[in-house]
């Protein structure tokens, strides 16, 4: 509940059809199920997400998506482009 609260304090709102919950262990980690709820709609549970670019799994493992990475080039050619 005190997510909620924070969220509500700091003027955020939370798309709740975007929200998914990623449970991060170790090779030797046991797994439990876990059940998350927000608003009365349970969140779903995923292996792996993208963020900023970023394809990060449920093991911490990441990989900079082949798209960002040309476009994160072509941004310092054009930035530091001495002419």
């Amino acid at each position: 509940m005190q997510i909620v609260n924070w969220f509500y304090a700091n003027q955020c709102i939370l798309n709740i059809f975007k929200i998914n919950v990623v449970k991060f262990t170790t090779n030797n980690g046991t797994s439990q199920s876990l059940a998350f709820e927000y608003a009365s709609k349970l969140l779903t549970e995923v292996p792996k997400f993208k963020f900023l670019g970023l394809c990060i799994d449920y093991q911490f493992n990441w990989k900079i998506i082949p798209k960002l990475s040309y476009v994160c080039y072509a941004i310092r050619k054009i930035l530091f482009c001495r002419y």
